[in-house]
């Protein structure tokens, strides 16, 4: 079971991910909302662990935020009123979501 001190590198790391987002989103020129989108799941993601792993919850080696919203109710109900913005934000994995845009974009290559 993880030490409460180990929140810190969590904290860390997804405050970083949401300068990323912040930066990227401000960015005028040559625009990248999927980065945007990336790094605000990544911060959402290590913000839900470090309250796990204060909590001293285990979890699963995953990206998916509901699941680990899931594990988060457990512990804290009041959570829940995140929980719509939450699994609407990612509703697969990353790499999953590269894949069907391409099978979309292959499938409308096709019909033209």
């Amino acid at each position: 079971m993880a030490r409460r001190s180990d929140i810190r590198p969590w904290i860390y790391k997804a405050e970083e991910d949401y300068r990323a987002a912040l930066t990227l989103a401000r960015k005028r020129r040559d625009p990248v909302p999927d980065n945007v989108c990336f790094s605000a799941q990544q911060c959402v993601e290590k913000y839900l662990k470090a309250f796990l792993v204060y909590h001293q919850r285990s979890f699963p080696k995953t990206h998916d935020l509901a699941e680990l919203l899931k594990i988060a109710l457990l512990v804290d109900p009041l959570l829940e009123d995140i929980r719509a913005n939450v699994v609407s934000f990612c509703p697969m994995p990353w790499p999953s979501v590269i894949r069907v845009k391409k099978r979309q974009e292959k499938n409308r290559a096709e019909q033209c």
